[in-house]
């Protein structure tokens, strides 16, 4: 791919981007992204020549109501459901190795369960305001850092023990909602809405979802955060005895 090709490509995702922040349904992204090839292949302009900005290009595009995606409880709660069950699950699993590197049951702390309901709550809302955060570079930075802080503090602070797991308890329960997770996720992404070509109705993105990817942040994230993070505690653990 030259460097021409490569500017295409990086114009054309920078569209897509601003039609998903502007809840645009995938089919109708599509239709945009064919009119705009059509029209560089026909004017042999590029993107940027014949459009603009392909955020300021997205923006002056208008969709009937039928084009855009519902905000409905069912929705978030797809969305939302892999992460909050992968989280249980990563802290019950990790909880439990060390639990059981140490002898010891797995404490579950009220300030663990408060930043678990936090997170929950501001994750919703960072996705939801999601526009606004990037329209706003610095305070979306302060935003994001200040959850990230507020959720790693409440643990430290709030100490006081709600309750405590057996180790083995802990880890079975752990790798169950891990599992669940990766389920749940697999199902959200088949309820994607993705952006079809409006020639074959193919997933115009289907293909470019490297296996890395999938690991690091898809359905199975939460596995192979489980699994480094208990590495590393069992190498520390041998390490440090």
């Amino acid at each position: 791919m030259n460097h021409s090709d490569t500017d295409t490509r990086r114009w054309i995702d920078d569209m897509v981007v601003e039609l998903r922040l502007r809840d645009v349904k995938g089919a109708a992204i599509g239709d945009a992204v064919a009119s705009v090839e059509s029209h560089c292949a026909d004017s042999s302009e590029t993107p940027r020549e014949a459009f603009g900005d392909p955020r300021e290009y997205a923006a002056s595009l208008t969709f009937p109501q039928e084009d855009r995606t519902g905000d409905t409880i069912r929705e978030w709660a797809t969305v939302m459901a892999p992460v909050v069950v992968g989280l249980a699950g990563f802290s019950l699993t990790t909880g439990a190795v060390t639990a059981l590197l140490e002898g010891e049951g797995v404490p579950v702390t009220w300030g663990g369960i408060a930043a678990a309901v936090f997170l929950v709550v501001a994750v919703a809302l960072l996705v939801r305001y999601l526009r606004a955060l990037l329209d706003h570079g610095i305070g979306g930075a302060l935003a994001l850092g200040g959850t990230i802080a507020i959720a790693a503090m409440l643990p430290v602070l709030w100490r006081d023990p709600a309750f405590a797991l057996p180790a083995t308890v802990a880890g079975i329960g752990g790798l169950v909602l891990l599992a669940a997770s990766v389920v749940l996720g697999r199902r959200a992404r088949r309820l994607d809405d993705p952006v079809v070509d409006p020639v074959d109705r193919s997933d115009r993105y289907a293909s470019r979802r490297p296996v890395l990817s999938t690991l690091v942040t898809g359905e199975w994230m939460f596995v192979t955060a489980t699994i480094v993070l208990s590495l590393v505690l069992w190498v520390l653990h041998a390490t440090l005895a």
